[in-house]
Formats: structure tokens, C-alpha cells, sequence
């Protein structure tokens, strides 16, 4: 997958997952908790790296997040 697009490998309940930045929505509240690290302008969104569980992560996102802002993610069910 990751020949095609930026991937995340993430460790969630001793599971991995490979999962697209777009597959990981930011919500209003969740168990899962990120710190952002920076956001980047890709012109229709913005590209946020952050820090889940001692991961870099990467995820869309339609607005600017500011360095070192909590949010909670949701993983979009994998088919």
C-alpha cells in the first residue's frame, strides 16, 4: 500500500493497522488522543502530522490545526 500513498502504521490494542491518512477522521471526542505536531497546507485540505501513542501519524483534515493541540481520532471501518 505504501507505493501508492503516504500510509500510517498504527498499534491499537496490540493490533496494526496500515491505514490512509483520510481513513483517520479527527471527532469531537473519542478514547483515542493525538498531539499535533504541524499541519500542512496541500490546497483542498490539510496534511496534520501528529503524535498518537508515541506514533507519528498522518491524517486530512478540512482545517488547520495549531502545533501542540489535542484531538481525538476515529479509525473509518476497514472493508
Amino acid at each position: 500500500a505504501a507505493l501508492f500513498d503516504d500510509v500510517n502504521e498504527i498499534k491499537i490494542n496490540e493490533q496494526t493497522l496500515l491505514l490512509y491518512p483520510h481513513q483517520i477522521k479527527i471527532v469531537e471526542y473519542s478514547t483515542l488522543k493525538a498531539v499535533v505536531i504541524n499541519a500542512y497546507f496541500k490546497g483542498g485540505f490539510w496534511l496534520i502530522e501528529m503524535l498518537y501513542n508515541n506514533q507519528k501519524i498522518f491524517v486530512h483534515h478540512n482545517y488547520f490545526l495549531a502545533t501542540k493541540s489535542q484531538v481525538f481520532l476515529e479509525i473509518e471501518k476497514v472493508t
